[in-house]
């Protein structure tokens, strides 16, 4: 089988695209080139043509975050890339149907240091959310931003390095009833006093 010029083009240009944002979004070399290989698959796979090719870039490096338990808001990414944030959504999840094998969603876990690195907390602000996650695993109800935004916010105060409710929304990218709600079902299965 013989690859057309034009074939030759929008690889060309698509694995161009990858790169510069990934670049902008600062990720890792590794994630990259994660990125580039499950392009890759997605040709050989003939997927491409249950997507728009513009919406190519953002999907498979969102994917290649994942593989690697990157944080990664669809947000950053639509703000990135001008795409609607509902499109890359729907590109992904076929994508995940047609291309990729199961991979288990990002957790709390995963997002905490992510988390704590971009609101510039301590090392001890990120133990003891990580305990607080370790107590409260199964049995807080939500998204895994949310449980993490909540278990960051009470380890701060814990910590004496308090971080605001709207500081953590505005990196963790949830609402304000969500880490309200998460905040307050921790309350209750920890069992402590704050204020």
């Amino acid at each position: 089988m013989t690859y057309s010029s034009w074939k030759l083009k929008r690889d060309k240009k698509i694995l161009d695209e990858i790169e510069k944002i990934g670049k902008y979004l600062g990720l890792s070399d590794k994630i990259i080139e994660d990125a580039k290989k499950i392009y890759f698959k997605t040709v050989e796979k003939n997927f491409l043509r249950k997507i728009r090719s513009n919406l190519c870039p953002a999907v498979v490096i969102y994917a290649a975050a994942v593989q690697n338990a990157r944080p990664l808001s669809w947000r950053d990414l639509g703000d990135t890339t001008q795409i609607p944030i509902k499109s890359i959504a729907r590109a992904y999840r076929r994508l995940r149907r047609f291309v990729l094998e199961k991979k288990p969603h990002l957790t709390a876990r995963d997002w905490i240091p992510y988390l704590v690195k971009k609101l510039e907390l301590s090392e001890e602000v990120e133990k003891k959310a990580l305990a607080l996650e370790e107590i409260s695993r199964s049995k807080i109800t939500g998204k895994a931003e949310g449980i993490a935004s909540a278990c960051i916010y009470a380890a701060s105060m814990l910590a004496g390095e308090r971080r605001t409710q709207k500081e953590i929304i505005s990196v963790a990218r949830i609402s304000e009833v969500t880490i309200r709600n998460r905040f307050q079902e921790l309350k209750r299965i920890i069992d402590f006093e704050l204020y």
